[in-house]
């Protein structure tokens, strides 16, 4: 699997990221998916509303239903989401495998310490399991 993401929408990501740093900051990747590739056209920031946002992130509700029915409009479809991983790696955690309910979706996570944002990684979750996909930061 293949995300493609322009580089002013992973700087806007890395700027949420950072932010944020303590807690995580978290958004909706809108795009398209073509078989194995998908494109990001917009990223959609989101207030994280769980109850213990230095370790998890909740999407707001309000912003999922206005992005679904953006896309029922015509509008880019939600094909992931974004979060950094405060004092972590960029890979998926155990809380993120067990939150991850929605299969063909991309997650971008972005490793964020004292020390600054790190690189941003790409899986894509399907069949209750998250692979690496590969990350295309390029515009078109």
């Amino acid at each position: 699997m293949i995300l493609i993401l322009a580089p002013e929408l992973l700087a806007n990501v890395r700027d949420a990221a950072s932010a944020s740093y303590g807690e995580e900051c978290c958004g909706l990747l809108l795009g398209h998916l073509d078989g194995d590739t998908a494109k990001v056209t917009a990223v959609m920031a989101a207030e994280n509303v769980a109850p213990e946002k230095t370790r998890n992130f909740e999407i707001d509700p309000a912003i999922l239903f206005a992005a679904h029915k953006s896309a029922r409009d015509g509008g880019a479809g939600i094909i992931g989401n974004y979060h950094p991983h405060p004092n972590g790696l960029a890979r998926p955690s155990k809380t993120d495998g067990a939150r991850a309910f929605e299969d063909n979706h991309f997650w971008l996570i972005v490793p964020i310490d004292d020390g600054g944002v790190g690189d941003a990684k790409a899986f894509y979750h399907r069949s209750g399991a998250f692979e690496e996909a590969t990350l295309e930061v390029a515009n078109g």
